[in-house]
């Protein structure tokens, strides 16, 4: 999260951070200045620097990222008791039975990454019935939220150029790996990713 690395670089070079994945050295996060300079997560920290020479590269540090991952969700405890980790950015977030609370989910989204924007922070979800729709619509069409049933048609018309192709890589009833923060459980996890989900994914 390139965020938490900001404060004492304003001013400076596009910032990247990398880490180290099969040998190789790849961009893991971006600031908005590399970012409009065509620079993204994945891409091999050498042919950033050949697209632009002068860059900020710093080594990514998961311990802290994780720590400032936890701090977002306790944070998102406001929202509903069941947030669970979706490291290395991102949250689900069961907002089954409180989207009432906020005066709906379309409220309720747009509150958490409006709150998150004033703090200093970049941040974009979506609402859908399963994790893996979630996750894909909060990269690819962030703000939506789709009606149940409706996942595998909104995932395919969003990010069918974007990801992988392979048999089952836009299965959305797939459950994808997520950690649980400090006291969070297991069991809650599980139930976050059975219920009416959105997702939050903090990015740099």
């Amino acid at each position: 999260m390139t965020e938490r690395l900001l404060p004492r670089r304003a001013g400076g070079l596009p910032l990247v951070v990398v880490r180290k994945i099969d040998n190789a050295l790849r961009i893991s996060a971006v600031d908005e200045r590399a970012f409009s300079l065509g620079l993204h997560v994945g891409q091999a920290l050498a042919n950033a620097q050949a697209m632009v020479p002068a860059l900020d590269i710093v080594a990514g540090d998961e311990p802290a990222d994780l720590k400032l991952l936890n701090r977002f969700a306790d944070w998102c405890e406001r929202y509903t008791p069941l947030v669970a980790l979706d490291p290395p950015h991102g949250l689900f977030l069961d907002v089954t039975g409180t989207s009432h609370l906020f005066a709906g989910e379309k409220p309720l989204l747009e509150e958490i990454c409006e709150t998150l924007q004033v703090y200093g922070f970049t941040a974009r979800g979506a609402i859908a019935g399963t994790a893996v729709a979630a996750r894909a619509l909060s990269r690819y069409r962030p703000g939506s939220i789709v009606a149940p049933g409706g996942e595998a048609s909104a995932v395919v018309g969003s990010v069918t150029r974007n990801v992988d192709p392979s048999p089952g890589a836009l299965d959305t009833s797939t459950e994808p790996p997520i950690s649980t923060a400090n006291s969070r459980t297991s069991r809650q996890a599980r139930r976050v990713l059975r219920s009416r989900l959105g997702t939050l994914r903090v990015v740099g």
